[in-house]
């Protein structure tokens, strides 16, 4: 079900008619979704803190929801292939699988600033390593001068 705005998507949830296991609310349309029930599976496979592997098995095309906090920086590959990780339910991760089938998916969370810091923090160690290299070919230097 589509709800433009995000009162209504709120007001749609709290609904006492609404079923999270036949209905996923979006704010945009999702290409290729009929309006009858697939039905399915949605098994995880495996994570860790920035990676989700599930194995979806569907009767048709469907949209696939991960209960995570949805954020733009998940992203997901359909059977190696990279996707599109849609809003749903306003607040999980929502990934539209256009035809029914079983379907690998693994979603994986990669902040832009995570990528930085780890990158300051190799070149720190780096910076480090070569600092304490220099310090140690220098001590070896002055000890063979002085012996000499």
């Amino acid at each position: 079900i589509v709800e433009p705005d995000t009162a209504s998507e709120i007001a749609a949830l709290w609904d006492p008619s609404f079923d999270p296991a036949d209905v996923a609310l979006t704010t945009t349309p999702v290409a290729g979704l009929a309006t009858a029930g697939t039905s399915g599976t949605f098994q995880i496979t495996s994570e860790s803190t920035d990676t989700v592997a599930a194995t979806v098995t569907a009767t048709g095309p469907t949209v696939a929801i991960l209960s995570r906090t949805w954020h733009p920086y998940w992203t997901v590959t359909i059977d190696g292939v990279p996707g599109t990780v849609i809003r749903a339910d306003y607040a999980f991760i929502g990934v539209p699988l256009p035809g029914g089938g079983t379907h690998h998916l693994v979603f994986r969370y990669r902040s832009p600033i995570l990528e930085r810091s780890e990158f300051a923090s190799a070149s720190t160690w780096l910076f480090v390593l070569l600092v304490s290299l220099g310090a140690g070919v220098a001590a070896l230097r002055r000890r063979r001068t002085a012996s000499a």
